[in-house]
């Protein structure tokens, strides 16, 4: 229990120093009334996605920096009271598909796939189905009411320079409360046995995606707690199990980056008001139509050229 309590903390103090920087630049940027014109950068993208211009920011710092990047830079930029369920859902979809590229490309290059590969693959994927949710909530008009959530970050509110000073560790502080929080969370649910739950009821997608049943444990652990879990575990199979082929391979490493980490990252976009049903089950269910095409994608290549070899 000690030593899980020790690791929770090096866990958190790796992520702060992670988004800490950030976070005293945006102060700096608030500071210096900034953030609009920094934000302009990804203005096309928010224009496209139906978002106020402010989420530039946020979309920016949770591609770079992850999940809770985008979650703290969300507390620090935006006023809750003045956006909506549907925007807030839509933002926290495009983060949870598209979060921490550097650093997970590179896991997945690990993997076996190219670095540029993987970029492309889950940006572009972040934008179709965050415009698909948006054209949905507008034509049907959904979550068009103002988020109702409880600021647990405390922020100061002026822009000040004992802001720029303190603030941002205020708010690290704050955050490695909620990760260190969050890993008790996840240990308690593998001492329940609720992770051995979860995984076998998700066991049904990999028999939708015809993938191995030899990698399907360590793929789903990775889809219930990260890429980097999963990612370790799928090396390891990869290395060892000689009948897991190339189209496998490809399956499980694209899959996770769609997938992952439903139970951290999902707590943490609930925290800003996103839709639970809509970044769980519709992510979800987006992530299987995309690896369905996929697979009739491959199948045709093999088939009109049996001797083609690519990632």
């Amino acid at each position: 229990m000690k030593e899980g309590v020790i690791q929770d903390y090096y866990s958190a103090i790796g992520i702060i120093k992670i988004i800490l920087p950030f976070l005293i630049i945006i102060e700096i940027l608030k500071y210096f009334n900034l953030i609009i014109e920094i934000s302009i950068v990804v203005y096309p993208l928010t224009s496209l996605l139906n978002l106020p211009v402010e989420f530039g920011m946020v979309l920016l710092l949770g591609l770079l920096t992850g999940v809770y990047g985008g979650v703290s830079s969300f507390f620090l930029l935006i006023n809750p009271e003045t956006v909506t369920t549907a925007e807030v859902t839509t933002l926290a979809s495009f983060i949870l598909i598209s979060h921490a590229l550097p650093i997970e490309a590179k896991i997945s290059s690990y993997l076996g796939v190219e670095y540029w590969k993987i970029i492309l693959f889950r940006i572009i994927s972040a934008i179709i189905f965050s415009s698909l949710l948006t054209s949905i909530f507008s034509f049907f008009n959904l979550f068009q009411e103002k988020i109702s959530v409880i600021n647990i970050i405390t922020v100061m509110g002026e822009n000040s320079i004992q802001n720029i000073l303190i603030g941002p560790f205020i708010l690290c502080l704050e955050i490695g409360v909620i990760i260190i929080l969050l890993h008790r969370l996840v240990f308690i649910l593998k001492k329940w046995g609720v992770i051995v739950y979860l995984e076998k009821s998700l066991s049904p997608i990999t028999r939708i995606l015809k993938i191995n049943k030899d990698i399907s444990f360590s793929l789903l652990i990775g889809v219930l707690l990260g890429i980097s879990y999963g990612g370790a575990l799928l090396k390891k199979d990869f290395q060892e199990k000689s009948n897991i082929s190339k189209e496998d391979k490809k399956k499980s490493i694209y899959f996770l980056n769609l997938m992952h980490s439903i139970i951290e990252d999902t707590v943490l976009v609930l925290l800003i008001g996103a839709n639970i049903f809509i970044v769980v089950i519709g992510r979800l269910l987006f992530s299987i139509s995309v690896l369905l095409m996929l697979n009739l994608y491959w199948t045709h290549s093999i088939q009109k050229n049996p001797t083609k070899s690519s990632n």
